[in-house]
């Protein structure tokens, strides 16, 4: 099959997901993108521009594959009359109604889910199938959609969710772990621990910094505490080096990729003390390179593991399995999960069946 994969944001993880799927599909699958900034604008303006660009190839396409930053409903209504009976496969990389925002570059939060959500919704009743890359990501979409639909003066019957809620699935996120297969390497002879995250308020990087705080009044270790902001150093860094200081192996982005690959290898422990994440890419590498995880109940990190009772609850159960796990590095073991699972050999073929199901 003729597949035109649409990515508004082409970059970060959306761009690997993207390029490892057009390697690894069956399917003839054609890129047309945009670089991954201006979200906003692509949310709201973007499928003008992709419309255009796929009227103006006039190839024939036997499916579109759009992901979640793009308002469909637009792009349909903009398409010529030869692609309006082409299927239309709808992917969340995440959903607006649960997007962590930042309040303080906001005088008000009212409104702003809404706004943004609204896109996504529309663009749901349009779509012929959907998918979502977690059940945490599909969950908190639906309670949003719902409580907006609710919330509508007129016809604000919450049926109108049944429709969509029949053309969805749960669909994981494929990832490439052959490239850290390279570059593997032992684990270090004292206890590691890896943090690898965005520098942003979402991954809760406070909670970090005190649990590992804490940790060092008592215990020695090495850190990586791997990251970047995409737009400024937070403040609470400076405190990290200053009161982690000897502890710290490397602080901040590492630009080659083979040195994260080994840093990962080397570690015994991965940290993760995030508020949100839709499905956790960076803490099911550290699994992968044999990191025992240190992960908090929320999220979409619960379903990842075949159990969930190492994962903690709060800040006290945070360092208690913190401290054991330092304790005991050289027998740690990763618990039952299903890393295996979204490797892209073992997942390929459910998209391709999906894409194929018109």
């Amino acid at each position: 099959m003729k597949i035109a994969l649409i990515e508004p944001f082409y970059d970060g993880s959306h761009k690997q997901w993207a390029d490892q799927l057009i390697a690894q599909s069956s399917h003839q699958i054609s890129l047309f993108s945009l670089p991954g900034k201006n979200w906003k604008w692509r949310l709201k303006f973007g499928a003008y521009h992709f419309a255009k660009v796929i009227n103006q190839t006039k190839a024939p396409i036997d499916a579109f594959l759009v992901t979640s930053m793009i308002d469909l409903s637009l792009f349909k209504s903009l398409l010529n009359n030869e692609y309006q009976k082409t299927p239309i496969h709808y992917y969340f990389h995440e959903n607006q109604y649960s997007y962590p925002w930042d309040m303080n570059n906001y005088k008000s939060k009212k409104g702003i889910e809404t706004f943004f959500g609204i896109f996504q919704l529309r663009s749901c009743l349009v779509a012929d199938k959907i998918y979502f890359n977690s059940e945490h990501n599909r969950k908190t979409f639906t309670q949003g959609a719902i409580e907006e639909i609710s919330k509508q003066r007129d016809d604000n019957d919450i049926s109108l969710f049944n429709d969509i809620n029949k053309k969805i699935k749960v669909l994981p996120l494929g990832i490439d772990f052959t490239k850290f297969d390279v570059n593997k390497l032992p684990k270090n002879e004292f206890p590691t621990i890896v943090w690898n995250h965005r520098w942003e308020k979402d991954k809760n990087l406070d909670d970090a910094f005190q649990l590992l705080k804490k940790l060092k009044q008592t215990h020695d270790f090495k850190l990586y505490f791997l990251g970047q902001s995409p737009n400024f150093e937070p403040p609470i860094i400076n405190e990290i080096k200053s009161k982690l200081g000897e502890s710290i192996a490397h602080i901040g982005h590492v630009n080659d990729f083979s040195e994260y690959c080994k840093m990962l290898w080397k570690s015994h422990i991965s940290l993760s003390t995030s508020n949100h994440d839709f499905f956790g890419i960076s803490t099911l590498e550290t699994m992968y390179c044999g990191c025992y995880p240190i992960l908090p109940l929320r999220n979409a990190y619960p379903e990842h593991f075949h159990s969930v009772d190492h994962l903690y609850k709060n800040s006290y159960e945070a360092f208690e399995k913190l401290k054991y796990a330092v304790e005991n590095y050289k027998n740690l073991t990763v618990p039952g999960n299903k890393v295996e699972n979204y490797k892209w050999s073992n997942i390929i073929e459910i998209y391709d069946q999906e894409l194929s199901e018109i």
